[in-house]
């Protein structure tokens, strides 16, 4: 048991010691502006299936390559440090599961509560429109790899692994997860969903922190997506 905590311990320090949060930051804000400038040239068709999708697995590469450097610029650093490690695979697995589900509802009460507060009904976000094109079982394939696998794993290894662990590593837990889910809320563009946004931001680095697994968070993320898409087929 305590030879345990001194690992979880042990990872966690090294998590800090990888980068610090001004690095995260900055990279962050270099990926955002780069994906800007790759959409405008590209002019991808984002509403459609197709462009989507090629979109993903674009965001997917250029956030793994840019990390990728990241650790190689910090000696002896592994993707164990951003929480991608095996340990207690199954039982993490297990507590992905369930928390999507409960963000999912929690999430979809709170915006169905303030869209009726304002009067507003929200459109599509991303993984909707997604869903909504779906006709056929590869265009269903399709929606599953990128909103309940790439998304997923794309978001939480910027915002919880790298974010939310540079963060922490500076004892600034309360305000990490605060400033992490802020920033995940506002990087969605949906103002009339800000506030559910910000408190799934906020449930998914609760279940990281207390895991300290990405796995935990990325099955939740994904379980979350899935979900939202099923809702969205049956408007």
């Amino acid at each position: 048991m305590i030879k345990g905590i001194k690992e979880t311990g042990t990872n966690r320090e090294r998590q800090g010691d990888a980068w610090n949060l001004r690095e995260a930051l900055v990279l962050l804000l270099a990926l955002n502006l780069s994906e800007l400038a790759i959409i405008r040239v590209g002019r991808l068709p984002l509403n459609s299936l197709t462009g989507l999708a090629i979109w993903s697995v674009v965001d997917v590469a250029l956030s793994l390559g840019t990390l990728v450097i990241l650790m190689r610029a910090k000696p002896g650093r592994t993707w164990a440090d951003l929480g991608l490690h095996a340990r207690n695979l199954p039982k993490n697995a297990l507590v992905g599961v369930s928390s999507g589900l409960v963000i999912a509802g929690l999430v979809l009460l709170l915006g169905m509560i303030i869209a009726v507060m304002v009067g507003i009904k929200p459109g599509f976000q991303p993984v909707e429109r997604l869903a909504v094109q779906i006709r056929t079982w590869p265009q269903l394939v399709i929606f599953l790899v990128i909103a309940v696998g790439l998304v997923p794993f794309k978001e939480e290894l910027l915002f919880r692994g790298l974010l939310y662990s540079a963060a922490r590593a500076q004892g600034v837990v309360p305000w990490g997860i605060a400033l992490t889910s802020l920033i995940f809320a506002a990087a969605h563009g949906d103002l009339i969903r800000f506030i559910p946004l910000l408190v799934g931001g906020i449930c998914l680095n609760l279940i990281f922190e207390r895991s300290n697994s990405l796995y935990s968070s990325i099955i939740a993320h994904g379980v979350w997506n899935g979900v939202m898409g099923i809702i969205a087929v049956w408007r």
